[in-house]
Parts: structure tokens; sequence; C-alpha cells
């Protein structure tokens, strides 16, 4: 193992303890010529057929034949004699010739596998029979290699190489592919990845991250995310939206962890502030916290305080028929003179429309049959404006694309 590891110092150590004066001799020989020409000696002496097989094993090694090598890993492949690609590499570029190029040597190993004459170069963590999925080191090499030489660049894709499969025996663990994507992509070394490839990659690193407890991070790569510049704006507008759900869901401004988060996230990474007060906001609110709702809502810009409202808030009002008293806030809301919102807009008459169906289904029948034209037309007209301001939005985003 020692020899084989390329530990020359060690293996020498090894021979002189079980008293192989001459094997640590030759173990300590750099000369490829010198340690032939003690091979020859040996063999015409008709000293190496008496040699117990083991040491014959690494006198032949030593003189730089891996035929013995190779007949053993094509008998038995999985069998523990058999070193594996890693050491049987080493011993390749070892006693290999002085002018031998890295490139060169693996390119007679590519075709030595494919005599089964080397071990499959499968990855460390996979030790029964053959890998589908051979080593992210071996794959490295090979793609260095292949840009080192005279020929075209290599055409090796980033997806084959950040497999988790290729460097760890879970194949759900995406923490090393993620930052293997990173370095390799500026490098520039392989066939980059898809957009479909890059966001499942980068979803199920954010999601493993969430699954430790890590969401601060997930925040993190999601904004990574938008600051690719590949990266449609369609897709950085969803993962920016991704990073805020993230911190509405876990972000908690009464802890320590969430204090040391926020601190990261804002003075580090660059998430705006009303995220996290958007975020205090809603727990509070779906939690009847008023104080500490009240408290909140007053760090938040009106027009945020407004949105708020309307994308989180509202939707459940309207499915409860708008009880309790947040109508009247959301109606201050919609007066603030700071928001410059006008009395007649949509927000509004839908709520007021749902007020007056809900006194309407109160009323006595005749009363409720003279009030029923008038509402249906409010309602007609708030269809038509919905589906004229959903026109407007579906153009603009078409013209900012």
């Amino acid at each position: 193992d020692a020899l084989s590891g390329g530990n020359i110092a060690k293996a020498s150590s090894l021979a002189i303890e079980n008293g192989h004066l001459r094997l640590a001799t030759l173990i300590t020989c750099n000369d490829l010529q010198t340690r032939l020409d003690m091979l020859e000696q040996m063999e015409m002496t008709g000293q190496a057929p008496s040699l117990p097989s083991e040491l014959r094993r690494i006198y032949a090694l030593l003189g730089g034949d891996l035929h013995e090598e190779e007949g053993i890993s094509q008998a038995s492949p999985t069998s523990p004699a058999t070193l594996d690609w890693r050491r049987r590499l080493i011993l390749r570029i070892m006693f290999s010739s002085d002018d031998a190029s890295l490139p060169a040597v693996l390119q007679e190993v590519e075709g030595d596998i494919e005599r089964r004459v080397f071990p499959q170069p499968n990855p460390r963590h996979h030790t029964s029979g053959p890998s589908q999925d051979d080593c992210i080191l071996y794959q490295m090499l090979q793609v260095w290699a292949s840009n080192s030489g005279p020929t075209s660049p290599s055409q090796a894709p980033l997806s084959s190489l950040i497999n988790p499969l290729t460097h760890t025996s879970s194949e759900h663990d995406f923490s090393m592919s993620f930052h293997l994507t990173s370095a390799l992509s500026a490098v520039g070394c392989c066939v980059p990845l898809s957009a479909v490839e890059e966001a499942r990659l980068m979803d199920s690193y954010v999601n493993q991250l969430l699954s430790v407890g890590l969401w601060e991070w997930a925040v993190y790569v999601c904004i990574c995310s938008c600051a690719v510049s590949s990266t449609r704006g369609d897709l950085k507008e969803l993962w920016q939206h991704r990073a805020a759900d993230i911190i509405s869901r876990f972000y908690h401004s009464t802890s320590d962890v969430g204090s040391n988060a926020r601190s990261f996230l804002e003075g580090k990474v660059g998430i705006p502030s009303e995220w996290f007060d958007f975020a205090t906001t809603i727990k509070c609110l779906f939690a009847g916290d008023q104080r500490g709702y009240i408290s909140a809502i007053s760090q938040m810009d009106p027009s945020e305080a407004l949105r708020c409202y309307e994308d989180e808030l509202l939707p459940t009002l309207l499915f409860n028929g708008l009880t309790g008293d947040y109508e009247s806030k959301i109606f201050c809301l919609h007066d603030s003179d700071e928001l410059s919102v006008k009395t007649d807009s949509v927000t509004r008459k839908i709520i007021e429309l749902s007020q007056e169906v809900l006194k309407l289904s109160q009323e006595e029948q005749m009363d409720a049959t003279a009030a029923i034209p008038e509402l249906q037309y409010e309602a007609n007209e708030l269809r038509r404006r919905l589906i004229e301001e959903n026109a407007s939005l579906t153009l603009a985003t078409s013209t900012k694309k």
C-alpha cells in the first residue's frame, strides 16, 4: 500500500524492518534503468522464481512491469488484492518514461479500461461492483488533460461532473455540487448547465439547506442565482421571490438566530430591510398580535404595507367574508395621503362590493330584488377593470423582456 500510494520513504522503511534490504535499495532508487538492470540480473541468476509471490509482485512493480497487475485486475476486479484505480494510476505515472506527460498516460489508461486490464474509476464511496458514475477526480483529470492538449477544449458536460454520486454516497446531497458548479463555471472548462439543470441544482441545494435549518444560506443561494448574468429576467424575479418567501417563513425578529441572520443578510448579502419588516408584519397579523402588528407596520413604507395587505391578508379576508375590524384598517391604508391611492381603486371596490353582497343576503327578499341589478352592474364593471389591468400588466412584462 505504501509503494502504490507513492510513499517511498514508508515503503523503504517497511522493507528494512522485514529484512528485505535489497528491496529497500530498489525502492529508494529513482532511476528506472537501474531498477530494470537489477530485475534482469536477479532473473538471470534464477533468484526471481524462488521469491514469494508477494515479493515478485513488488519487484515487478519496481521494474515498471504492470502485466501482473493487469492480470489480477482482469481476473478478479473486485478482489481485495486488486489495487484500485488511484494506486494503479500513481504506479503508471511513477514508472512511466521520463518524457511521458500526464495527458498521454491518461489516454493509455482509457484504452486499458476498455480492455478491462485497468480498474474501473469508481468513486471512493463505491465499494461493490462497477459504478455507473466515474469518480469526480478521474473526470476532472480527463477534463484537465483535454483542455491542456493541442486538441479542442473538453466537451465534458458539467452535469456529469457535479452529479452527487461522483463524490458522495447520497444522491440528494448537493452541497458540494453547488460549490463545484461555481468554481468550474468560472473556469469555463466544461459544457455549462442548461437553464433547467441549473434551476434543479439550485432548488435542490436550497431545500437541503432549509432541511437542516440554514435558511439564511438558502436565501444567499437564491440571491446568487439572481446575480448570474446568464439568468433570464423572469427567472431572476422567481429566485428573488423565493428568497423573500424564505425570509417570510423562517425569520423571527425576537430570536437571536433571527437577529444574527438579518445582520448577515442585510450587511453582507444586501437584502433590503423591507423584506424583514414584511415577514414580521405577516407573523404578527396571523398570530393575532395587534400590538406587534402596529409596531411592525409603522416601520414599513406605506406602499409596502398596502402590498402586505393585498398579497397576504386580502385573499383570506375575502374568503372569510371580511369579518372583524380588518376592513377599516385596509381603508385606512387606502386613504393614506402618502399612498395617493384613489378611492375607486379595484381593491377597495372589491371590498365594498363584498360588503354590499353580505348586507343583501341579510335583507328581506323584496328589498334584495331591487338592489340586485345595481350590484350586478358594479360586478361587471369590476370584471372589466380587472381584465384591463391584467392586459396592461401582461403588456408591460412582455415589453420588459
